[in-house]
Formats: C-alpha cells, sequence, structure tokens
C-alpha cells in the first residue's frame, strides 16, 4: 500500500508538493537553529529539503524515497541521497543530530513505524538528539493548527482508491479526522503521469481551448493520537524522550540516545 499510496504518489506530485512547502515548523527551526557549528546532521525524509538551507554552520545531508524531491534538494546545492527510512544507508553511530519531520505517519503499520525510529536511534551517535515530529489526530487540541478550516462543507472525493483497501476512510482535507488510518487526497491540475501541469494543444480555428485535467491523488497517512509517538519510542532500549509536545497539528518528541 506504502508503494503505491505514498512512495508513487510523491513522485508524481514532487513539482506541485514542493511549491507548497515553503515556511518551516517553528520547532524545526528553533532545533536546526540551535546545533552546535559543525555537527552533522541527518534529515530523514527531506522532502524539498527546506530545512536543509538552515544554519549554515552545520554540516547538513538529506534522504528522501522521492528521487524527483531529491532532484529538487540537489538543484537547490543540498547533498541528499534516495533511500528508504527503513533503511538508511549510513553507518551506526555516525550523525550528531537528525530530524524526521512529517514522515513517520505514512508509514502503514506499527511495526514499521517502530523500524523508522530504530533507524535514526542506529545512525545516531550516542549522546545524540533528534526531533521527530508526525500529524496529530487532534487538530482541534488548540486553535493554532493551520489544518483546519472551520468553514468547509463535506463533499464526496471525485475519485475513490483501490476497492482491496476501501476500509481505509477517505479523510476530507481541512476537517477533523474522524479516524487514525484514513487516505487524504491532493488534487493538481496535472497529466496522469504527473509529469507537470497538463497543457491543452493550440484549439483548431473556431475551437474552445480546454482547461488542464484534474488530476487526484490518496496519500496514506497514520494520524497520531496523544501519547503514542512516545509509546513506539520507549520500546527502543538506551533511548529516551527528552520533550514531548504538540504543535499546531503536530505530535513532537525531542530524542537522545544514551550512551
Amino acid at each position: 500500500m506504502e508503494e503505491f499510496h505514498v512512495h508513487q504518489v510523491y513522485e508524481k506530485i514532487a513539482e506541485h508538493f514542493s511549491n507548497t512547502r515553503h515556511t518551516a515548523w517553528p520547532a524545526v527551526r528553533r532545533f536546526v537553529e540551535a546545533l552546535s557549528p559543525g555537527s552533522l546532521l541527518i534529515d530523514v525524509g527531506c522532502g524539498n529539503g527546506k530545512y536543509l538551507g538552515i544554519n549554515s554552520t552545520v554540516l547538513k545531508v538529506g534522504c528522501d524515497r522521492s528521487m524527483n524531491l531529491c532532484s529538487i534538494c540537489q538543484s537547490r546545492g543540498h547533498n541528499v541521497f534516495v533511500c528508504d527510512c527503513l533503511f538508511i544507508p549510513l553507518r551506526d553511530d555516525t550523525c550528531d543530530f537528525a530530524i524526521s519531520i512529517a514522515v513517520i505517519h505514512h508509514m502503514s503499520t506499527e511495526e514499521r513505524r517502530l523500524q523508522a525510529v530504530k533507524e535514526i536511534f542506529r545512525v545516531l551517535r550516542p549522546g545524540g538528539q533528534a526531533l521527530i515530529t508526525v500529524w496529530a489526530f487532534e487538530q482541534e487540541r488548540d486553535r493554532k493548527s493551520t489544518y483546519i478550516n472551520r468553514k468547509t462543507e463535506q463533499t464526496a472525493p471525485s475519485s475513490q482508491p483501490d476497492e482491496s483497501i476501501s476500509h481505509i476512510g477517505i479523510h476530507q482535507n481541512r476537517t477533523p479526522f474522524q479516524q487514525q488510518d484514513v487516505f487524504v487526497p491532493w488534487k493538481d491540475q496535472r497529466n496522469p503521469s504527473g509529469g507537470g501541469t497538463a497543457a491543452a494543444p493550440p484549439p483548431s480555428e473556431g475551437a474552445t481551448a480546454t482547461a488542464p485535467t484534474s488530476q487526484e491523488y490518496f496519500r496514506f497517512y497514520h494520524v497520531f493520537k496523544e501519547g503514542e509517538l512516545e509509546l513506539v519510542c520507549q520500546q527502543i532500549c538506551n533511548l529516551i524522550v527528552v520533550q514531548s509536545f504538540y504543535e499546531e497539528g503536530n505530535w513532537c518528541v525531542l530524542l537522545e540516545k544514551q550512551s
């Protein structure tokens, strides 16, 4: 399911997704800006690399499952490589710090979510810290969440995912979550291959130009309830939760690898 409803989707929407991702989450910016000069930071699931441009005194490397997103990062001068976050091709105890922002909620099982945290733990050096964030089920916990649009009306999606996974609900964007495992639609004016904005051929004489075709994709999410992310992390020996907090619709944990 992740291959079709996460990996393939981000390959297809990479350009448009990148164009909508500019602003760094406040907690992530604070974390990266506070790192010691000369430290090595890995951004696991770096997306378009928006966090790789923060704090020029730190050595940074990013990785992402999407080749197209990595290409965008490289075009911006960032050091990145393509990999699955469950199998990071780095030696143990390599990095001083790590971030993984809005990534682990795309893992479809508890075992895979745990493995994702274990990989981050593995590449951290003893004493190293990691900041992990995931989407929160409790989007209305405070009024700072930018996700909820209280004027949004419930509407049916224009298409449906595969019937074999129809037990997973389709979430209505900008509304409170009704269940933890959901498909979140992404709509874009793109051609079916996801290769950019669909361009219509020049109209013949007397014909009317047609609008680009709207393409809809379904991204899998497991939205986390309060305390759930901490429980995943606490299953790993020698990994302590330094801090857990809620920020603007996200659950966040600051972790430290013990000697």
